[in-house]
């Protein structure tokens, strides 16, 4: 499965559309194509309004997670932040179901 950006992808699709009736005005030769192709953009537009959301829960990376540690006066240590949650190095990009955005940053 893949996240779209659904209300850009409409916008595309009208812009399209548009450009179909301006095909159409210039000439009588292209009308039959034109009328095709707005009735398929108008389906595709129809088809994109009637997609039900998918249920997501937003997320937060390691590296912006209030539960991390920089364990940087360790020697040999990973440059990696620790999670106090998990105890473990945690790729920065990375996330979990228990991280909470950080207020303060890092720098």
């Amino acid at each position: 499965m893949r996240l779209i950006d659904a209300d850009k992808l409409q916008k595309e699709f009208q812009q399209k559309l548009k450009y179909c009736m301006e095909w159409k005005k210039k000439s009588t030769e292209n009308e039959s194509r034109a009328d095709a192709e707005m009735a398929m953009l108008e389906e595709c537009i129809i088809t994109i309004d009637c997609q039900p959301l998918i249920d997501v829960a937003p997320t937060v990376r390691c590296k912006d997670c209030k539960y991390r540690i920089q364990q940087q006066t360790v020697p040999f240590a990973t440059t990696d932040p620790q999670c106090i949650w998990y105890r473990i190095y945690r790729n920065p990009n990375g996330y979990c179901h228990l991280g909470e955005k950080n207020d303060a940053g890092y720098e």
